[in-house]
């Protein structure tokens, strides 16, 4: 089974929260959710999509920092001296 990305599952995330935006207007209109509980649920996926979004850049970074490592371990002069680890 193909491991899900962080960004696979960010674009997930904007899409439902593209979805609700679009639905929850007809939903209050039609009393099946009140607005309160529309705001909730808004506010609830848009916090998701910024932690993920947060968890995708900080795993760019980490993937940059070790595709550097990756490429100063060839080079003698470049390593880290002592106990320090990548």
């Amino acid at each position: 089974m193909e491991k899900i990305t962080a960004q696979q599952m960010l674009d997930c995330v904007e899409r439902e929260l593209k979805m609700r935006r679009k639905v929850y207007p007809g939903f209050v209109r039609q009393r099946k959710m009140t607005e309160q509980k529309a705001h909730y649920e808004l506010r609830v996926m848009e916090a998701i999509c910024e932690e993920y979004r947060l968890r995708c850049n900080q795993l760019d970074l980490v993937e940059m920092c070790d595709g550097r490592a990756a490429q100063t371990d060839d080079r003698e002069g470049d390593r880290p001296q002592g106990d320090f680890r990548w």
